[in-house]
């Protein structure tokens, strides 16, 4: 899964608690989170 593809699938299952993401899913969003966090910081 690429970066674009797992913050869209993201965004889409936000509200979804059945499953579980994949793991690729879980880091892209996370490393995305991370340098949202980090623009709006400084």
């Amino acid at each position: 899964m690429t970066f674009q593809e797992s913050i869209k699938t993201c965004f889409r299952k936000y509200a979804e608690f059945e499953g579980k993401a994949s793991r690729s899913e879980l880091w892209w969003f996370l490393l995305f989170v991370t340098l949202v966090t980090g623009a709006l910081v400084m």
